[in-house]
């Protein structure tokens, strides 16, 4: 499977067109939140599955705040992370990944793109399609590959 992962596009869609265009179609999208209802023309541009969660400026949103995602035998954890406290660390967003045998724990939020690995999760961060605020100030997003459980997630940049 190849999964685009994309977060904070806050009402602009572009960014997404580019990715489309530059890596062709995805199997799954997973939208981290502040789409800004933006939701059915993120499933028209990408014409895949697409699975959204709700950021702190989706307001009104029927996104649920947290998700927890499938594929390839692997079980992912997604939220937006303002839930779990990220502005501060990922331990709460770690232990609610544990906690629902996830090896993946996903969220956006910082804006600030980073894959690490915590215990046998990987956290990851696809930063910011709109509004990047990392030193080199890129548009970001990951794209993950699976074959199996295997799975390999890299940040890519606009």
């Amino acid at each position: 499977m190849k999964i685009l992962v994309i977060s904070d596009s806050h009402g602009q869609l572009d960014g997404v067109k580019n990715i489309m265009e530059r890596h062709g179609s995805f199997d799954l999208v997973i939208h981290l939140g502040d789409i800004i209802r933006q939701d059915e023309q993120l499933k028209m541009i990408c014409r895949c599955p697409v699975k959204i969660v709700q950021g702190n400026c989706d307001f009104r949103s029927e996104n649920p705040l947290t998700d927890i995602v499938e594929f390839d035998g692997n079980r992912a954890l997604i939220s937006h992370g303002h839930y779990y406290s990220v502005d501060w660390g990922t331990n709460q967003l770690w232990y609610a990944a544990e906690g629902n045998n996830c090896n993946f724990a996903m969220y956006g939020h910082t804006h600030v793109p980073e894959i690490t690995e915590v215990e046998g999760i990987t956290i990851l961060n696809p930063g910011s399609i709109s509004r990047p605020r990392q030193a080199n100030r890129r548009k970001s997003y990951i794209i993950i590959k699976t074959t199996g459980k295997k799975a390999d997630a890299d940040i890519y940049y606009l």
